[in-house]
Parts: C-alpha cells; sequence; structure tokens
C-alpha cells in the first residue's frame, strides 16, 4: 500500500507544483504544467490542459482537448469537450459548445446548446432564442454570443 501511495505521489508530483489547482476524478487535469487556478472534477475533465488558467470543469470530460483557454467554465458532461485555446466561454448542459474550440467569449445552456459554434466569428454578437424537441420535450436554449461589455 505505501509503495502504491509513492506512485500516485510521483505521479501527481508535478501538478501539485504548479499550484493552486484543485482536481478529483481519474485523468482529471492529468497533463497540467504551469496552469493554475483551474478546478477540474469528474473522469478525463481537463485531461489535456497545459497550461491554461482559472478554468473550471465539472463533469465527465470537460474541457477536454483544452490546453491554452483560460477563464473557461463548464459544466455537464462532454460541455466545450473540444475547446483548445478559447477563452472567456460558459457551457452549461450535456455536450453544450462541444466543438467549440477557439472561440471566445461564447455562453450556452442546454443540451447540445450550439453544437456546431466552432470559432467565435461564426456567430455575430447578438441573443439567440433556441428551441429543440427531443422525446416530445422543448428545451429553450437562451445563448448570448460574445456579449462584451466596453
Amino acid at each position: 500500500m505505501k509503495l502504491l501511495n509513492l506512485f500516485y505521489l510521483l505521479l501527481l508530483y508535478p501538478i501539485m507544483l504548479n499550484g493552486q489547482n484543485t482536481f478529483y476524478g481519474t485523468g482529471a487535469l492529468l497533463n497540467n504544467t504551469t496552469g493554475s487556478a483551474n478546478s477540474a472534477f469528474g473522469y478525463n475533465a481537463l485531461y489535456y490542459n497545459t497550461t491554461g488558467i482559472q478554468n473550471t470543469a465539472t463533469g465527465y470530460g470537460t474541457l477536454y482537448f483544452n490546453r491554452t483557454g483560460s477563464d473557461n467554465t463548464a459544466i455537464g458532461s462532454g460541455a466545450l469537450f473540444y475547446n483548445t485555446t478559447g477563452y472567456n466561454n460558459t457551457a452549461v448542459g450535456y455536450y453544450a459548445l462541444v466543438f467549440n474550440m477557439t472561440g471566445w467569449y461564447n455562453t450556452a445552456s442546454g443540451v447540445h446548446a450550439f453544437i456546431q459554434i466552432r470559432q467565435a466569428a461564426e456567430i455575430p454578437q447578438r441573443v439567440i432564442m433556441r428551441f429543440i424537441i427531443t422525446r416530445a420535450t422543448v428545451i429553450a436554449h437562451l445563448v448570448i454570443m460574445r456579449f462584451i461589455t466596453i
């Protein structure tokens, strides 16, 4: 048992060195190098994060491919899954903003909300109400894209 604890300590030592990260779950923040102030909870949450800072990932595979993206919040399985360098995004719901890769200042709420967005330029600044019918249930998605206050 002591050998196993020593193994885990050596495996997690680089993650603990950069400080101010909180994680729980197999593969959570596994590849982090210098990223700090990140929170990852769930299987493979923020798995590929290396230098991204101030991200919050809660759920299975949230922000999985994030490498350098910062200030993102993903809650729900697969939310912001393919995000790599995008920043200041908020995705709440099962696979919300799943294909966002480089976009910034996106907010999506709901199951599969704006799964087609890949970068911020694809949607102009506006508020969009979207309705999806899933198993005879109507789900409204309110999405604010690139809302910036100057």
